[in-house]
């Protein structure tokens, strides 16, 4: 696989449009990377430097899980370029970690948290889960509390959602265990979405938090729809108007790979789809929609769209216009697929 990854990389090297393309961000993620040792790290970042100009990289992010955070993954992350760290932290509570499955503890958690900035890595990223049905406000409070004494600084929340056929879904069902509450859940999120400012955390992106300047260079790319390059099985890439994603099987990815084909689909987005996206990627953030850019990347027509739908919005308050811009309120952001999906052509 790691022989395929950096095969992938060197059969990508001109997707930006040149050799030697200056990439400003890396994003080891989907999966479980942290799994990886360092020569196989290695591997993939020699890959990266003979096929790509990395003299202008400003961050380098493994996303980590807790109990996979021991001396040989600090002993690899001493060695590396590595400069930010996402790590899984769901939850410091172990009835929470319980209800969801995790292995790590709340414990093991802080500790990890802790070796990665003694090590230097002054980055730190951690997802927190809200709307669990074994907690509350309380307990967010508390781990929030606790994120911001270690220094981190920024932190992701996002509600919990059951997938179908999942372990959790059939023990709901089963009624052995707790359903989630979508009311406690948007409660939780309004209260997040007030308390955070008091501890400093800027919501930059409606499930993203972050210290003033340490918002997340690689994940605004995708926000902002700057073109961006996936490498591996499922991975996903995007140079308006052509989107492309690889097969997910591991086995025919390397296979064709082997082959020195690249193993994936590809789509042209047409000008709907490329509006529809760039309204839901946009009204995410805090800048919201900017009006004049609308007009001039979409024309007058789809201009005239966007106003007219948006206008109850505008009446309800779930979107405000400021400084011509339309964002949304507090209230929008609990309800922003809905209003998203109104916008759409």
């Amino acid at each position: 696989m790691i022989g395929a990854i950096c095969q992938e990389i060197y059969l990508q090297k001109d997707f930006f449009g040149s050799s030697k393309t200056q990439i400003q961000s890396v994003y080891f993620g989907g999966g479980t990377p942290s799994l990886l040792n360092n020569i196989e790290l290695q591997q993939i970042w020699s890959a990266l430097k003979e096929n790509f100009d990395l003299s202008y990289l400003k961050e380098v992010t493994l996303e980590a899980n807790p109990d996979d955070m021991d001396k040989l993954f600090f002993d690899m992350l001493s060695q590396s370029s590595i400069n930010r760290l996402s790590i899984g932290v769901q939850s410091f509570d172990n009835l929470d970690l319980a209800y969801l499955n995790r292995v790590h503890s709340g414990e093991s958690a802080i500790e990890a948290i802790s070796k990665a900035i003694n090590l230097g890595i002054e980055k730190i990223s951690t997802d927190l889960i809200f709307g669990i049905p074994t907690s509350g406000i309380s307990r967010l409070e508390k781990d929030i509390r606790r994120l911001a004494n270690l220094g981190v600084n920024h932190i992701s929340v996002y509600g919990l959602t059951i997938e179908k056929n999942t372990a959790l879904d059939l023990l709901i069902k089963k009624k052995k265990s707790i359903p989630v509450n979508e009311e406690k859940s948007a409660e939780e999120m309004e209260w997040l979405m007030e308390f955070m400012p008091s501890l400093g955390y800027q919501q930059y992106e409606i499930s993203n938090f972050a210290l003033p300047g340490e918002e997340a260079i690689h994940n605004n790319s995708y926000w902002h729809n700057i073109p961006y390059l996936g490498i591996g099985p499922s991975a996903h890439s995007y140079k308006a108007p052509y989107r492309s994603w690889n097969i997910a099987n591991n086995m025919q990815y390397i296979r064709n790979i082997e082959q020195g084909e690249l193993p994936q689909e590809n789509e042209i987005l047409d000008l709907e789809t490329q509006y529809n996206e760039w309204i839901m990627t946009h009204l995410r953030l805090k800048e919201g929609v900017q009006i004049q850019k609308l007009e001039e990347q979409f024309g007058y027509k789809i201009f005239k769209h966007f106003i007219s739908s948006a206008e109850k919005y505008l009446q309800s308050e779930f979107l405000l216009f400021q400084n011509n811009h339309f964002i949304l309120s507090n209230r929008g952001k609990l309800m922003a697929d809905n209003i998203t999906s109104d916008l759409f052509l």
